[in-house]
């Protein structure tokens, strides 16, 4: 939890913003795994890897979770696995962008 909102720089020192930034990524991460079909711990550990890199390239933390889940569902691979190709995949993206 803290990881995510450190990533999508929803950390705050006001506790009641903070609290409603907690609840936002656990609500995610409920639907998502209920929805998606990947465990809370695919879902965490594929943020944790994917997180500040969507984060800046505009890829909000509800779209990212989706992008994860459906991962996981689709291949039948971990979170690991689809954070870090989802890691790559933009990383690629923003290189190429940079070249334009």
């Amino acid at each position: 939890l803290e990881s995510a909102l450190s990533q999508f720089e929803l950390q705050t020192d006001d506790t009641n913003q903070l609290l409603v930034n907690s609840n936002r990524i656990i609500d995610t991460w409920t639907l998502a795994a209920h929805r998606g079909a990947a465990s809370a711990q695919d879902l965490t550990e594929g943020v944790s890897l994917a997180g500040a890199a969507a984060h800046q390239a505009g890829i909000s933390f509800e779209f990212l979770n989706t992008l994860i889940a459906t991962g996981v569902r689709t291949t039948g691979r971990s979170g690991n696995e689809i954070g870090n190709s989802i890691l790559l995949l933009i990383v690629c993206n923003l290189i190429n962008q940079s070249k334009l």
